[in-house]
């Protein structure tokens, strides 16, 4: 799956399409394989489910220091991310 803009997941996705191949490789021809793969690896990068599971599966970023880590769209503490504009002024 070639595009302008590289998906961070393809790499994950292509790995995982070829070790889910590999035990048809012998029982299937080559075009039905690539038709196969080709398949699998737009439906893991373009349904919305699908892209969780496989985000899930990129590495995360090195931590230099142990500390709370916040989820994307949560503030550390556990809560709904503020922005200032929705602090209130104390």
């Amino acid at each position: 799956m070639a595009s302008d803009s590289e998906d961070p997941n393809e790499p994950i996705v292509a790995r995982l399409v070829e070790e889910s191949l590999a035990k048809y490789r012998h029982l299937l021809p080559p075009e039905a394989l690539a038709e196969l793969r080709a398949l699998m690896e737009g439906f893991a990068l373009t349904h919305p489910e699908m892209r969780k599971m496989v985000g899930r599966l990129r590495p995360r970023a090195a931590v230099d220091a142990s500390d709370i880590v916040a989820k994307e769209g949560e503030s550390a503490l556990g809560g709904e991310a503020e922005t200032n504009e929705g602090r209130k002024a104390g």
